[in-house]
């Protein structure tokens, strides 16, 4: 369906020169903002102006105003409101009480009150305004989707046969068409076109033509339509939606070359997405979801979910599940919310995201019309919850699973969760339906026998087991059961369990053997070695049994860390006659080497394995990373690149270039990490070392000051971890960024993402004492007060804000409780404010004592200079002045004491005048001046006296 031609309604503006007051003032407003479309503000003014002035004479006007801007706004009942409020308020002339009834009209027509329609159009029949009234309605009905009653009031305007009756036909065709009378649309067409008249709008004619034969199939005559549209009005709006109907006719036809060529001639963003989504569409059809994707894309993120829903389904083919999850839980309309749901669940399972994928369960019911997607989902939930180990939910699905669709594998899984939740009758009962109903089955024979024996193994049921075991061996004779089961248990490294079952069985060779393996496999290495010896050195036992077990001698000393006796033995096996492992034991003999730190003889054996096909890339991988080790980047570098270059080494590519990567960092080429480190996050978008590259080109750029760019970094670090502790790592990192760049706003909205409740406190606290928000920042203290790690910062906090209140007892209080501390950041801090503290008080001596502490204890505190100059005050307030003196000349001599010159140097001048020392006095009289004129001028008075006293005692000299 095609978009409406609109209804444009003027207003006519008033202009009002009044001669007083602030009528005069509140006119002009009021015309300024009818000028520039400030509606609501212009009728709630008017409304203001009206209750104001009364009397006013400009009353009408405003309320005629207000009347029509209400209609704009298809406000009707207010609109019928104040065009009534005109009519019987205020004296009117004939064509003014006429435009109001053709307003009215329309109204009523709009509100589909009849009856009051027919009032007003019948007192207008005889007027000007009567034809216009009829077409301007059918336009309003049109653009309301009432084309039927459109059709009407068309049809009325054509009687009429006066000034509209062109446009109304043309109308009248549209009007159909919306009906979907494609046929008399092109009737009506076709009699328009037929008219002599130089005032046709021949793009809306050619565009209708194309769209109604598009409707009705004629596909040849459409294209030939909205060609032409496109080839002689290029630039109206009705040719480029024909363009966009051409692109759909050419898909359905499977012309996709002349779809593409339609849709690279559009120029207008918002039509290259309409002609986007027409393409797209016709890709996911084809299963080209890639393309389908890539004009997806082109429509932008705020897509109808229509869209949306297809676009998230195009990725869930491709199986990027996660973005598929992300586009599907942003669609909220009900007709797409179903399937949504499904591909959701179904999407999140394939992710091993389980816990999401169970969310949707309680949807469930509403799919029990669609079996497939009802058997689906359910196999999702059993699944995810058996993953979760929430057994009984997912017994209680495959329960339901295997009634419906009593399949081998849905029997085998209903055995499974049997022995899980520990329903030995079901579990005996399935048993022996999977005994009688599938004797044929090879594909789960072997499993659903262990899982049984397994399971009354482990309930102790030992006869049980060893009988299913027996049963199993009398149709599957190739390995013994016991040795079977001891195999699948240290198969899944449950060695305990072998032990156990071993012990209870007679001893064998085999058995010793699988015991060893199995204290091998649970770390007891010294247990293993014993009963692996007794093995080796017994005389009698096959050449196979015999080399298996001394590769896992070998292999066990590796575990153990030994590995001057892996070097020793290994070489020794590869000396001999075995080829049981050789590959192997050259691997472990060369990362021996590795681990002792003989790197050169390591890659020699390592060079060994690189001749064999399958070890060719990891063995090179490890010479790469012995040349990393010792730290000879260049060569590391040289060789990782070696790893992929071959065609064995394919496998280990990512890990290969990540080191490479890892070789430039070290050798401080942080530009060429940048750009190569970039070719490997679009190469590799779901590597498990993209966050830490993300990590380190963050650094990177933060370091370089491109701060913009690091933060993007980090943003995009932090969507693609889960780790909560490193989401809240990055966090930390991008609010140090914003802190640099005075950012409040953007802190303060990351500030909200801590996940750790204390970190978010503790930097909301900083946020708040930095906009001076004190109450705020207590707040978050009292939470901090909770967290050992924060308590320092509490306390710093509430000593700063006692103190600055003059509460000096509770800050005295607040800092001793940092001073006690262990260990904190702060206690240069709280020392300083401690001497402060002592000093307003009086106790100069307890002061000295504190900012003695600090400048002995912490020199290379940012408080010393400030200790220096409280001290010089303290000492000056004592009595002291020699010492005050040599302070406050040391701290003038220091030329990063260079913010307190200014009361140094007055300092000096007071003790100079107190001294009566004229010479330095005068000295520092003179600097003080060059400083600070104002406080120099302080002592003007005793400097005139020093020099009177000075001219006298010259003159006594003289005489």
């Amino acid at each position: 369906m095609f978009k409406k031609k609109l209804l444009c309604i003027a207003l006519t503006i008033l202009s009002a020169n009044l001669a007083y007051g602030n009528m005069k003032e509140d006119v002009a407003f009021l015309n300024e903002l009818y000028k520039q479309e400030k509606y609501d503000m212009a009728v709630s003014q008017s409304k203001k102006f009206i209750l104001t002035y009364p009397d006013s004479k400009y009353n009408k006007n405003i309320c005629e105003r207000m009347a029509k801007v209400y209609f704009i706004q298809k406000n009707y009942k207010e609109s019928e409101m104040y065009f009534q409020k005109f009519l019987t308020e205020y004296k009117l002339k004939k064509d003014e009480k006429i435009e109001a009834y053709s307003y009215l009209y329309k109204i009523n027509k709009a509100l589909s009150n009849e009856e009051k329609a027919n009032e007003y159009i019948e007192a207008i029949k005889d007027s000007k305004l009567y034809e216009k009234t009829l077409y301007d309605s059918g336009v309003v009905l049109l653009n309301s989707g009432r084309n039927s009653e459109a059709v009407k009031e068309f049809s009325n305007v054509v009687r009429v046969k006066g000034d509209y009756y062109e446009p109304a036909i043309l109308y009248l065709a549209m009007g159909v068409y919306n009906n979907g009378q494609y046929q008399d649309s092109i009737k009506y067409l076709d009699f328009y076109n037929g008219l002599q008249s130089s005032s046709k709008d021949e793009p809306l004619l050619t565009y209708l033509y194309g769209s109604s034969y598009y409707k009705l199939n004629d596909l040849n005559k459409a294209i030939n339509y909205f060609e032409e549209g496109i080839r002689r009005y290029p630039n109206s709006s009705y040719s480029r939606k024909g363009r966009i109907t051409l692109i759909e006719i050419y898909s359905n036809r499977r012309e996709i070359d002349k779809a593409l060529k339609v849709y690279s001639e559009i120029d207008r963003e918002s039509e290259k997405k309409l002609g986007a989504r027409v393409l797209a569409d016709y890709f996911l059809a084809r299963e080209e979801y890639k393309r389908a994707i890539n004009f997806y894309d082109i429509i932008g993120e705020n897509k109808p979910d229509s869209v949306r829903y297809t676009y998230a389904y195009a990725y869930y083919k491709l199986q990027d599940y996660k973005k598929a999850t992300n586009e599907f839980k942003k669609i909220k309309d009900e007709k797409y919310l179903s399937n949504s749901r499904y591909y959701s669940a179904l999407s999140y399972y394939n992710l091993k995201d389980y816990k999401n994928a169970i969310t949707f369960e309680t949807y469930l019911p509403s799919y029990e019309l669609d079996s497939k997607k009802y058997t689906d989902l359910s196999v999702v939930f059993g699944n995810s919850y058996y993953e979760l180990n929430n057994n009984q939910k997912a017994y209680e699905y495959y329960k339901g699973i295997y009634k419906d669709y009593p399949t081998v594998d849905n029997l085998y899984r209903v055995i499974v969760l049997q022995t899980k939740v520990d329903d030995e009758l079901g579990a005996k009962t399935s048993f022996e339906t999977y005994k009688k109903d599938f004797s044929d089955d090879k594909t789960y024979k072997k499993d659903v026998y262990l899982a049984m024996g397994n399971y009354f193994y482990k309930k102790d049921n030992v006869s049980e087991a060893e009988n299913i075991y027996k049963e199993y061996m009398k149709t599957d004779k190739d390995v013994e059961i016991g040795n079977n089961l001891v195999n699948l248990l240290v198969n899944e490294k449950k060695y305990s369990e072998v032990i156990q079952y071993i012990n209870k069985m007679e001893p064998t060779d085999d058995s010793t053997y699988l015991k060893g393996i199995a204290y091998m496999g649970i770390g007891e290495y010294a247990k293993a070695d014993e009963l692996l010896l007794q093995i080796k050195n017994k005389e009698g036992i096959t050449k196979e049994l015999k080399e298996k077990t001394v590769y896992n001698i070998i292999k066990n000393k590796f575990l153990w860390e030994k590995y001057k006796d892996v070097i020793q033995e290994g070489e020794e096996y590869l000396q001999g006659t075995y080829i049981y492992g050789l590959d192997d034991i050259v691997d472990r003999i060369g990362l021996s080497y590795y681990r002792i730190g003989d790197y050169e003889k390591s890659r020699e054996y390592f060079s060994k394995l690189s001749v064999v096909p399958e070890y060719s890339g990891y063995a090179r991988f490890q010479i790469a990373d012995t040349y990393y080790a010792q730290k000879n980047y260049e060569k590391a570098k040289s060789e990782y690149k070696l790893v992929y270059s071959e065609k064995n080494g394919k496998k280990y590519e990512e890990d290969a270039k990540y080191w490479e990567l890892n070789c430039d960092i070290n050798l401080n080429n942080k530009d060429m990490y940048l750009e190569n480190s970039e070719k490997f996050l679009n190469e590799y978008k779901n590597s498990p070392y993209v966050s830490n590259i993300l990590l380190v080109r963050g650094n990177i750029l933060s370091e370089k000051g491109d701060t913009e760019k690091a933060v993007k970094e980090y943003e995009n670090l932090y969507e693609k971890t889960e780790q909560i502790a490193e989401k809240d790592s990055t966090v930390e990192k991008i609010i140090e960024i914003y802190d640099k760049t005075d950012n409040i706003e953007a802190k303060s909205n990351w500030i909200e993402k801590f996940s750790d409740k204390y970190k978010k406190s503790y930097y909301k606290s900083i946020a708040y004492r930095e906009k001076n928000m004190i109450s705020e920042a207590q707040a978050e203290e009292k939470i901090l007060f909770e967290n050992a790690k924060y308590k320092d910062y509490v306390f710093i906090n509430r000593g700063n804000d006692n103190f600055n209140e003059q509460k000096y007892l509770e800050a005295e209080k607040n800092y001793k409780e940092i001073k006690n501390m262990e260990s904190s950041q702060y206690k240069d801090l709280a020392v300083f404010q401690l001497g402060n503290i002592y000093a307003i008080k009086g106790e100069n001596d307890k002061a000295e004592v504190e900012l003695s502490k600090l400048l002995l204890l912490y020199p290379q505190s940012q408080y010393v200079l400030p200790a220096k100059l409280k001290l010089a005050d303290v000492y000056d307030a004592k009595g002291d002045k020699e010492k005050a003196k040599d302070g406050y000349k040391e701290l003038l001599q220091d030329k990063n004491a260079i913010e307190y010159k200014e009361y140094l140097v007055e300092k000096m001048l007071y003790i100079s005048l107190d001294e009566k020392n004229k010479e330095e006095a005068q000295k520092y009289y003179e600097e003080l001046k060059k400083l600070n004129k104002e406080t120099a001028m302080k002592y003007d008075e005793f400097m005139k006296e020093e020099t009177e006293n000075n001219l006298s005692e010259t003159n006594k000299e003289e005489k």
